[in-house]
Order: C-alpha cells, then sequence, then structure tokens
C-alpha cells in the first residue's frame, strides 16, 4: 500500500520537476527561487504521502515501512531536482562570468571590483537556488568562477 502511495506521489512531483527542467535545461533559463519550488515539491509530496498512506499507529513494522518509504520518496525526488540545481549554477556562473567581463572592460571599473561584483551575484543567485533542508552546495561552482576570473584578470 506504501508503494501504491509513494508512486501517485512521484507522478505528480514528476510533473513539476519536468516544468523547471524544461525551463532550466531546454530555455536555458534561470528560475529565480529555484531552491524554494525545489523545497516546496518535496514538502507537498512528503505531506500527500502521509496524509494518504495508511495509519501505521500500533504496528511497528508497518512504521518501519512507512519511514522508509518516506525517506525513498525524498531522496527520489531531490536526485533529479539536485541535478537541476547543478545545471542552474553553471547559468547562474556563465551569467555572472558574463556581467565580470563587461564591468572589467569599462574603463572606469577595476579588476577587483568587477571580480566582487560578479562573485556577489552568483552568490544571490545561488543562496536563492539552493533547497535549505538539503546537503547541496554550489561552493565548487563559485570556486570555479573565481578561478575564470582569475584567469581573465591575468591576462
Amino acid at each position: 500500500k506504501f508503494e501504491t502511495v509513494k508512486s501517485g506521489v512521484i507522478e505528480k512531483a514528476s510533473k513539476k520537476i519536468e516544468d523547471a527542467r524544461r525551463k532550466i535545461v531546454d530555455e536555458n533559463s534561470i528560475i529565480p527561487d529555484f531552491g524554494a519550488q525545489a523545497e516546496q515539491i518535496i514538502s507537498t509530496a512528503i505531506e500527500e504521502f502521509s496524509r494518504s498512506a495508511p495509519s501505521t499507529s500500533d504496528d511497528t513494522v508497518a512504521s518501519t515501512a512507512y519511514a522508509l518509504k518516506l525517506s525513498e520518496l525524498e531522496t527520489t525526488l531531490d536526485a533529479p531536482l539536485q541535478v537541476l540545481y547543478l545545471r542552474q549554477l553553471a547559468l547562474l556562473r556563465e551569467q555572472a562570468l558574463s556581467s565580470y567581463r563587461s564591468a572589467s572592460k569599462a574603463s572606469e571599473s577595476s579588476d577587483y571590483e568587477a571580480m566582487l561584483a560578479a562573485d556577489a551575484q552568483f552568490l544571490r543567485g545561488a543562496e536563492s537556488s539552493t533547497r535549505k533542508s538539503s546537503a547541496w552546495t554550489y561552493d565548487s561552482e563559485r570556486s570555479h568562477l573565481q578561478n575564470v576570473m582569475n584567469e581573465f584578470a591575468q591576462t
């Protein structure tokens, strides 16, 4: 019974994940509050599973199965969302690099100021893209951005 409920919940959530995939991957668009949207998709799925799954109050075996399915549900939904998150970080990095290149070409702007502005731009986007209750991190993308800007500044 838990598996049937889990499958139905995943099917519903997958439609929302597909909408996000279409925007990020097909359209190369940044979803401004992707982290909150991802959190909402997973929270809604967990709430729906909790409402629809049979009661496990006096049955420890059923309680264990329920907890396992709940964990599987989150993992199943988190994986494709994290892939989209990483793709979005790449888009944010490219956007920040573009801003950096434009700003560093402007004569009144120093390379250092342009780097700080591009890094802050990336940071804002990455923060709003990160699902708060996840292990998602943008450290490596940020480090990559900083390395590319440093290389560009030295040429």
